[in-house]
């Protein structure tokens, strides 16, 4: 499991930073006895391994997840979801502010498009997901399944976006994007559909820890534009 093996390299490379700094106490202590011989010896035993062993490795499985996203399949995209949000508070939100700029639209095109930037539909293309709220809809019936798979799509990414953002930790991640993605997120939670107004509740409290000012600006705008 993905999310293991980073909770692993986590708990090791604390481990490590931790080690580094009791060789630290250890050397500075033989040495204030004048016990030089053996703090020679201690630090020459440092292998001088890299401690930043978690970042690399995340580095490395990020474009996987995207990928997965990108599939489209909901099950996976949901799992994906989940496990982004985990690794990034497991990480911190530094190393992902850049990613999320960059890759962030996959993640963002499955929760609609926002209420701000209204763009017409291409039928051509395969639609990702369709939102019973927005005009242009003209399901057929045997669309109800995939709209619910697709609502099951849109809660897990409202409650990624509700984890990161209200945790101190990883809230930083969306530094960079957190204009836009208030903007989809204060669309879908006053666009009335009940299946996900509970995560976009939770993802707006969320959000509104990193620019209080930025969702009340923006719920004053769909209220007054109505």
């Amino acid at each position: 499991c993905i999310q293991d093996g980073i909770v692993a390299l986590a708990e090791v490379e604390e481990s490590y930073k931790q080690e580094t700094r009791t060789r630290v106490v250890l050397i500075e202590a033989l040495q204030s006895y004048s016990l030089h011989d053996l703090a020679d010896t201690l630090d020459a035993e440092n292998d001088g391994t890299d401690e930043n062993r978690l970042l690399p490795a995340m580095n490395k499985i990020w474009p996987f997840l995207i990928a997965c996203i990108r599939n489209g399949k909901p099950l996976t995209t949901r799992r994906c979801a989940a496990v982004i949000s985990r690794l990034v508070q497991i990480c911190g939100g530094d190393f992902f502010s850049r990613r999320f700029h960059t890759d962030g639209s996959h993640l963002w095109k499955l929760v609609g498009a926002s209420p701000f930037q209204k763009k017409p539909m291409n039928f051509k293309e395969r639609r990702v997901l369709q939102l019973p709220y927005r005009s242009g809809s003209m399901p057929s019936e045997d669309e109800p399944t995939a709209e619910i798979s697709d609502l099951k799509v849109q809660v897990a990414v409202l409650e990624m976006i509700a984890e990161i953002s209200g945790n101190k930790k990883s809230a930083s991640a969306f530094e960079s994007v957190v204009k836009k993605v208030s903007g989809i997120v204060v669309g879908i939670a006053c666009s009335g559909v009940a299946g996900v107004r509970d995560a976009s509740v939770n993802a707006l409290r969320g959000l509104a820890s990193i620019d209080p000012d930025l969702i009340w600006l923006l719920l004053a705008d769909v209220y007054y534009s109505k």
